[in-house]
């Protein structure tokens, strides 16, 4: 999926925090009949260690698979072939 089918798909159920004053201690997102609450409980300014960063050990990257229904989920689709002529109207 492109990073803007993300945002795009996003959009729908996260709100935008990017021009928000502070940091939010509580959301609450609706997407139909599911409830999302999230509550910070805590936050600390310790630094991190670069271990925090290193990938698992036995970490396998899993290709998304194209389920065809959200445009630009396959992106090696989108570099392999022009998209199809809008019809004119």
């Amino acid at each position: 999926m492109t990073p803007e089918a993300l945002s795009t798909a996003g959009a729908a159920v996260a709100p935008d925090f990017r021009d928000f004053p502070g940091l939010p201690i509580r959301t609450n997102i609706t997407a139909g009949s599911t409830k999302i609450v999230t509550t910070i409980t805590a936050v600390k300014m310790d630094p991190l260690s670069d271990s925090e960063f290193a990938v698992p050990a036995g970490y396998q990257e899993m290709k998304t698979p194209d389920t065809g229904s959200v445009p630009g989920s396959n992106p090696d689709a989108a570099q392999t072939s022009p998209p199809a002529a809008s019809p004119k109207r």
